[in-house]
């Protein structure tokens, strides 16, 4: 799991043990792997400062045309980041290639940046992202 902003977290399936849940808190998970359609139910709050809502956005890594659902997941990510001050954890089952993808889209959007200078940022901080997503096809900004 990677802290990337004061409340933005990029991580796998692996990082969902229910120890890194307790110690970290999350308010929000965004599930964006297609294949993890049920790790968690759709809606969740198992305790008042736990997590409190769960969000799955089932991306492909080699499928182009998902930019209608990417730029949804970068609305939200928006309301509960900025707007709401939420802490929020972005999965796949790697965290290599889509959770970095919805992040960099995300970062490129909310400072005003190049999708390419963000991805060299998420790279120092874990070497083992894939910066050549097939979601790259999706680029607009």
């Amino acid at each position: 799991m990677i802290k990337i902003r004061q409340n933005l977290y990029q991580g796998s399936l692996d990082d969902l043990s229910m120890d890194n849940l307790m110690i970290q808190k999350f308010d929000i998970i965004f599930n964006v792997a297609e294949e993890l359609k049920r790790i968690l139910p759709d809606s969740i709050k198992w305790q008042d400062d736990f997590i409190t809502g769960f969000y799955h956005y089932g991306l492909i890594d080699d499928s182009i045309d998902q930019n209608a659902s990417i730029s949804n997941i970068i609305q939200i990510l928006k309301y509960h980041i900025i707007e709401c001050n939420k802490k929020v954890l972005v999965i796949c089952s790697a965290g290599l290639s889509r959770s970095p993808y919805i992040c960099a889209r995300y970062l490129a959007m909310a400072e005003n940046r190049t999708i390419d200078d963000v991805y060299k940022e998420l790279k120092e901080l874990n070497w083992g992202i894939d910066d050549k997503s097939p979601l790259r096809c999706n680029d607009v900004i």
